[in-house]
């Protein structure tokens, strides 16, 4: 095959994905009960809540590779009439924040923290979804460091704004291997291509020593930041509650497959957010939590 600066673009992601948190991973929430490690065996560690007082763990996927979305690549660029686009480049990338208020009108000079990577023609969306004035304009000019000039603005802005490279949700192809029926080669994708992690099933694997746990709850959820414009909001991916895990004292480890509500099953590509996985125990004598395997789709190709 010749050469080509084109990238690979997958429609279908991979559906095999797995993420393992080890008792390593996990942390014991500040007065929420205490714990240690503990080897149980040669390769097995465990995170082991030794007394009867109510226990809170935590884990996060902030290590995890997310992404946030680029534009597609139709490879149909002829002519003087090409859509600007992100050209190969990370598209949420780069990112500042206002530090002055912005009025409509046009060619509105923003001063901002830095401008360093913004270019000349760059696509930006201004503000966020929440401030109900967010909107898209395009990169004049970079007068300096801490200064970007935008061809217009609709609406006024309050600082401290984001600004950032335009997020592009453009669906082109159809999606899965051909051959196509003729209908769906004229048919136009409604949703762009899925990128990142989708979480489906959560296994927490964990052993219930000598006496029955009074309480054993798992839940996960999401939760995502903006720049002092609104309190960060989690969303339940999946709410803590039993979810079938055991009570019952047992010598043998447990490892209870939970799967994600389907309506929560959303690939994760929001900047500045996280991950967080909260397992609640309360146990008569001892708990070893051995870890938990998070089973997703990924599509962390171009």
């Amino acid at each position: 095959m010749s050469r080509s600066q084109r990238m690979y673009q997958q429609d279908i992601p991979v559906p095999d994905g797995m993420i393992n948190l080890s008792a390593l991973d996990f942390q014991i929430l500040s007065g929420g009960g205490t714990g240690t490690l503990t080897k149980i065996a040669t390769g097995e560690v465990s995170l082991r809540l030794s007394t009867t007082t109510a226990s809170t763990f935590l884990a996060s996927l902030s290590k995890v590779p997310w992404r946030f979305g680029m534009q597609d690549d139709l490879q149909e660029r002829f002519g003087s009439g090409i859509p600007s686009g992100s050209g190969g480049v990370a598209i949420g990338f780069p990112t500042t924040l206002s530090t002055s208020s912005a009025t409509a009108g046009s060619s509105v000079n923003i001063p901002v923290l830095s401008s360093v990577n913004f270019s000349v023609d760059m696509s930006l969306v201004i503000d966020t979804a929440a401030s109900g004035v967010q909107e898209t304009t395009r990169v004049t000019a970079i007068p300096d460091a801490t200064h970007i000039t935008v061809n217009a603005l609709a609406n006024n802005h309050t600082t401290p704004f984001p600004i950032s490279a335009h997020v592009f949700t453009t669906p082109a192809g159809v999606s899965g291997p051909p051959p196509f029926t003729g209908v769906t080669q004229f048919t136009p994708v409604t949703a762009p291509r899925p990128k990142g992690i989708r979480i489906k099933q959560i296994n927490p694997r964990y052993i219930i020593n000598t006496t029955n746990a009074t309480v054993n709850t798992i839940g996960m959820s999401l939760i995502k930041y903006t720049n002092n414009v609104v309190a960060p909001a989690a969303t339940a991916l999946l709410t803590n509650a039993a979810n079938g895990m055991s009570l019952v004292a047992s010598a043998n480890p447990y490892v209870t497959p939970i799967p994600i509500p389907v309506a929560n099953q959303n690939y994760i590509i929001g900047q500045n957010s996280d991950v967080i996985i909260e397992w609640d125990i309360t146990a008569g004598t001892t708990v070893d939590l051995l870890g938990v395997t998070l089973l997703c789709d990924f599509n962390l190709d171009g």
